[in-house]
């Protein structure tokens, strides 16, 4: 049974004033079943993010290591977004440490943005809600990591229709 206030106002009809009254057309009566809205991922970066980076595997060779949650850059969180980021570096890390990028889609982990995590801290940025840019440096051959001028640039889509985050560019060399 539906509540009189979820109807439309009630209108008074007079034969003489309106000839269509008595014509048989019914306006569709409104339904009071509410329209879904989108569902987002917690408020909070660090709340997002701790289970994430408790599971992410360290790199290689630095298994004696652990990621610091406590200084992770929430700061690319948006719990609504299409996609949006967490950068987290290893706990007393130097300029050259491995750094993960987690990608979440509507709040939602999504995993790291590449399998290997690389040394220095990328420079990322938002192109639009669904996209962002990564530039990452890295050492060229004979270079020290004080002076490496090395740089990789990749961008990260959420592509809706198929489901996943798209990578095109470059990421640093291995090794």
């Amino acid at each position: 049974m539906q509540r009189r206030d979820d109807r439309r106002p009630h209108r008074h009809r007079h034969p003489h004033r309106d000839r269509h009254a008595d014509s048989g057309r019914r306006e569709p009566t409104p339904t009071s079943t509410p329209t879904p809205t989108p569902t987002c991922g917690p408020s909070s970066g660090a709340e997002a993010a701790a289970q994430p980076i408790a599971d992410l595997p360290l790199p290689a060779g630095l298994e004696d290591a652990k990621w610091d949650a406590a200084r992770a850059d929430t700061s690319g969180y948006e719990a609504c977004a299409p996609l949006s980021w967490v950068t987290v570096s290893l706990d007393l890390a130097t300029g050259s440490s491995p750094v993960a990028i987690l990608l979440f889609h509507d709040g939602r982990y999504l995993g790291t943005a590449t399998k290997e995590q690389y040394g220095f801290v990328p420079d990322i940025s938002r192109t639009d809600p669904s996209t962002i840019a990564v530039a990452y440096r890295y050492a060229k051959p004979d270079e020290s990591t004080a002076d490496a001028s090395g740089r990789a640039d990749a961008t990260f889509r959420w592509d809706d229709a198929a489901g996943r985050v798209v990578m095109t560019g470059q990421v640093p060399p291995a090794g």
